[in-house]
């Protein structure tokens, strides 16, 4: 494909400033999202440690409370009169298989829920409406004191108080998040060993558990912003607690560890742990390893910071398109039209219209750029061009008149040479005499025909050479021409064949100078060929419209160095000793003006004339049109 100087123009513009601009305001509107996720991660970060350390704050607080009612004298009292006597296996194991069946007013179960530790038990509920559940055990495991009905009585074989417990050494204990059963809801346990007289050093002699709701928990600190969730995972990344989520049912995607950034799908994430060793009370506390997570869906949060992006790329692409415009209009007016404007010259100047030029007088003297001195060097050139062609044609004016006035002054006396030659031939009493005078008159003949050559030549050349068109039969302007040489051809034993095509249209010609080209053809064929072989004269139609009369001859080809010289005028080959005062003898060549004489002939009918040449012979063709053609003389062969 070929670029136009406008496409590579506009592909540089493209690649060298468009693209490049486009590129930017393309990366920019990328970093400036990056860092606006960035900054809402590092936003949530903050929000994520200061609930997890109010998570840890609460339930540290609901530790201590706890621990502090596992001191309480009513419930230690209850503790050590439950444990005093031995565990009976067959007691607990028949009150365990009737605790689920068991009525309400049962005094096994009213014990149980009407004992003073139960009232106190039950106050700490009241008070702390968080807290579903509270139960106290003795050293075995035996259900003391509740505030209301457990689901089974024989706590020894619950993994909550087998750790507390601790073989009896004791431990303050925060259970994974569980479901209870008793208080029908999502729960964390938290277990408190009792120990005789409160003191820490004393062995333990009961455990007390109060279970506190997840949600309740997790409310306190639960984000006000609609979009922005918090979950509770433990530290294989298992969701403990969010919004619409079944404990233990999913995995958080993208979970690392703690402390890290998360941005992982369609959500912006920030986690903290919670820390209940770092801010509980003196005790030891066992508990899980919790993290919070605070996170967005980054379609809210980015929608600003996106919105704003599309309208920077927006007015970024309008503003791109606009320069990038701009750019082309003035590289369109600054270099592509001065550009025109020169090839338009160029053309017109090469059609022969050497008048034009691509500067304004005006401009002269204005300062230009290297396409105005360009212009300015090319209107120098075609002034200097314009200088030698009138400089030529008036040296060819004065030369036609030349060829005219000599022509017309040597045919003068010429005829009176040959009037009186032919006169004194036939007079002439001595044969001697007769045939002397009979070669002058053949040498004037010859020099007759040259000169009217000449005249033919300087009239055709001439700008206001006028044609007598008629319409002729293409048949019989052939057979004319064929009837004048044949003479010549019978002298030399060869023959003319005519091979006119049938149907073809008269044309708008004039006959004596078209007959004058294809003698000359003709006469040139005849003198080139071969005695006793064949010259070919045909006439056919041409898909263009034109009719081709074409001359064939059996010499041997011309030479590849002398074609481009063929159709020069007086040319007749680089060895002048080859011209010969013959007429139609073989090989012969004249003055050298048959050929330029039949080209400018074709010319004035709109026509050319054209040779194709191999070691078979020559064909010349005199191409022409059927009807008339304006004759341009500034026209370049």
């Amino acid at each position: 494909m070929r670029w136009t100087l406008r496409t590579k123009l506009t592909a540089l513009l493209l690649v060298a400033g468009a693209l490049p601009l486009l590129g930017a305001l393309v990366a920019m509107t990328t970093q400036s999202e990056r860092l606006r996720r960035q900054s809402v991660v590092q936003s949530l970060q903050p929000a994520a440690t200061a609930r997890a350390a109010a998570m840890a704050a609460l339930l540290s607080l609901d530790v201590d409370q706890v621990d502090a009612l596992g001191r309480e004298p009513v419930l230690i009292d209850a503790a050590v009169q439950a444990g005093r006597d031995g565990p009976d296996p067959a007691a607990v194991e028949a009150m365990e298989s009737r605790w689920t069946a068991m009525d309400d007013d049962d005094p096994a179960l009213r014990a149980i829920l009407d004992a003073p530790a139960a009232a106190a038990l039950g106050r700490f509920v009241r008070i702390h409406p968080e807290c579903r559940e509270i139960l106290l055990t003795d050293r075995f495991g035996r259900l003391v004191a509740a505030s209301g009905r457990t689901s089974n009585y024989d706590q020894s074989d619950e993994d909550w108080w087998r750790r507390a417990f601790n073989g009896g050494a004791g431990r303050l204990v925060v259970h994974p998040v569980q479901y209870d059963e008793s208080a029908s809801s999502w729960s964390i346990d938290v277990c408190v060993p009792l120990r005789a007289g409160g003191d820490r050093a004393a062995p333990v002699i009961g455990v007390c558990k109060a279970v506190f709701g997840l949600t309740e928990w997790i409310g306190h600190v639960a984000p006000a912003d609609a979009d922005t969730e918090l979950l509770l995972i433990d530290a294989d990344g298992v969701i403990l607690s969010g919004r619409g989520v079944v404990p233990y049912r999913q995995r958080l995607d993208g979970w690392g560890g703690a402390g890290r950034e998360l941005a992982v799908g369609d959500m912006l994430r920030a986690a903290a742990a919670i820390d209940l060793r770092a801010s509980a009370s003196a005790a030891a506390i066992e508990a899980p390893r919790w993290f919070v997570i605070v996170q967005t869906p980054m379609r809210a949060a980015m929608a600003e910071v996106r919105h704003l992006s599309r309208v920077m790329l927006i007015a970024g692409i309008v503003l791109v398109a606009a320069v990038f415009v701009a750019a082309l209009v003035l590289a369109d007016r600054a270099v592509l039209a001065p550009l025109a404007r020169l090839r338009a010259a160029t053309a017109r100047v090469a059609a022969g219209d050497l008048s034009h030029r691509v500067t304004d007088e005006a401009d002269t003297d204005r300062p230009a750029d290297e396409i105005g001195r360009l212009a300015r060097d090319f209107d120098a050139m075609v002034v200097a061009v314009q200088r030698s062609h009138e400089t030529l044609r008036h040296a060819s004016e004065m030369k036609t008149r030349f060829l005219q006035i000599a022509g017309h002054e040597l045919r003068s006396p010429l005829g009176y040479i040959l009037a009186t030659c032919s006169l004194a031939a036939h007079r002439a009493t001595d044969p001697a005499f007769g045939e002397t005078f009979e070669r002058i008159t053949e040498k004037a003949r010859r020099l007759d025909r040259i000169i009217a050559n000449l005249l033919k030549l300087a009239e055709s050349g001439h700008a206001m050479a006028v044609l007598n068109r008629t319409s002729c039969d293409v048949g019989q302007l052939v057979g004319r021409a064929v009837e004048e040489m044949r003479p010549f051809a019978e002298r030399r034993g060869q023959r003319i064949v005519v091979d006119v095509a049938a149907g073809l249209p008269p044309m708008d010609v004039d006959a004596d100078k078209i007959s004058d080209a294809l003698g000359n053809l003709i006469g040139n064929a005849i003198k080139f060929t071969p005695d006793g072989r064949s010259v070919t004269v045909i006439a056919e139609p041409l898909p263009s419209g034109h009719v081709a009369l074409r001359v064939r001859d059996e010499g041997g080809g011309i030479d590849e160095a002398e074609m481009p010289h063929i159709f020069e005028p007086f040319w007749g080959g680089r060895d002048v000793l080859k011209h010969s005062s013959g007429l139609y003898e073989f090989g012969k060549r004249g003055a050298g003006l048959g050929l330029p004489i039949a080209r400018q002939f074709a010319r004035l009918h709109g026509g050319h004339l054209q040779v194709s040449s191999s070691p078979q012979g020559c064909v010349f063709s005199l191409i022409l049109p059927t009807t008339a053609v304006t004759y341009d003389a500034t026209r370049t062969p």
